[in-house]
């Protein structure tokens, strides 16, 4: 959906605080050992993120039909302020990881939430970085905006990940710089469809 700025950026501002809740709330009751497994699930939970991105991106907007047409929108105007609903995605992790986890191991829960709201907000951010920023040459940021560029404008679907192409080498689908990108704005996520149908 057409968004302002403040309400296409506001899940980098909720999943912050929200994070940064859970964790007072985890750090105040937890002591010595806790404490570590706590530190190991943030950091799983930022893990996990980096893999659900991809999936996400794969396999339910590139190919569930009526998310497709909005996420083909955006292919069309990257630079517009298009996404779900301010605040959807902050409160869909939480119900997702939260929720369910803490009824088993509440220190898991908190922890995997907040790496998992943490590498959302990091999401938003490297997204918006992409699309509307020139990072500085030879940064990792200009990596990754090259490395969506592609995704954007190659005639070959690829390059899901967007926080780390990592996900893209290990499942075979990181589009290879030798190939010769396609004019800016000549490839939509239609195109990108039935270019490769091996595509999640």
């Amino acid at each position: 959906m057409q968004q302002s700025a403040v309400s296409y950026f506001a899940d980098v501002v909720l999943s912050p605080v929200l994070a940064v809740g859970l964790a007072a709330i985890a750090l105040a009751r937890l002591s010595g050992f806790d404490i570590l497994a706590w530190l190991g699930s943030v950091v799983a939970g930022g893990a996990l993120w980096t893999l659900v991105e991809y999936v996400i991106h794969r396999a339910v907007y590139h190919r569930v039909s009526f998310l497709q047409q909005y996420h083909d929108a955006h292919h069309a105007s990257p630079r517009a302020y298009l996404g779900a609903p301010p605040g959807m995605g902050t409160s869909l992790i939480f119900l997702v990881t939260f929720l369910p986890t803490s009824v088993i191991a509440p220190i898991l829960a908190s922890g995997l939430t907040v790496g998992m709201l943490v590498g959302y907000a990091a999401y938003q951010l490297v997204h918006a970085a992409c699309h509307f920023s020139k990072p500085r040459r030879s940064g990792y940021l200009q990596r990754l905006r090259a490395h969506h560029s592609m995704h954007h404008y190659h005639p070959e679907a690829g390059n899901f990940g967007v926080t780390t192409p990592f996900w893209d080498r290990m499942f075979g689908t990181q589009i290879k710089r030798r190939a010769k990108a396609r004019p800016r704005g000549a490839v939509s996520c239609r195109r990108h469809r039935s270019a490769s149908p091996t595509a999640m």
